[in-house]
C-alpha cells in the first residue's frame, strides 16, 4: 500500500475513533450500557490495530496522520456543534 493511501487510512482511523469515544461518553451519560460495550469493543480494536501498524512499521508520520485524525474529528464536531448553536439563536418569524 503506497504511503498517502496508508495516510489517509490512518487520518481516516483517528478520525473515527475520535468519534467513538465521544460517543462511548454519550452512551455512558445517558445510561446506554449495550450499547457502550460495543462502541469500547470497536474503539479497543481500532486502537490495538493502529499500534500494532505502528510498532511493525516503526513510521512516525503513520502516528501523526492518525493522531491528525483525531484532531480533525474534534474540529469537525465543534464545528458542527457551533452551526447548531447559531441556528438556534435565530430569532424566528
Amino acid at each position: 500500500m503506497s504511503l498517502l493511501l496508508q495516510t489517509f487510512l490512518y487520518l481516516a482511523v483517528g478520525c473515527d475513533e475520535w468519534y467513538l469515544a465521544l460517543r462511548r461518553t454519550l452512551a455512558c451519560s445517558r445510561g446506554e450500557k449495550k450499547t457502550m460495550v460495543v462502541i469500547v469493543f470497536f474503539e479497543n480494536l481500532l486502537g490495538l490495530w493502529v499500534l500494532s501498524s505502528f510498532v511493525r512499521s516503526d513510521n512516525w508520520l503513520l502516528a501523526l496522520a492518525y493522531s491528525f485524525g483525531g484532531a480533525a474529528g474534534a474540529i469537525l464536531m465543534g464545528l458542527r456543534n457551533d452551526k447548531k448553536i447559531s441556528e438556534k439563536q435565530l430569532p424566528s418569524n
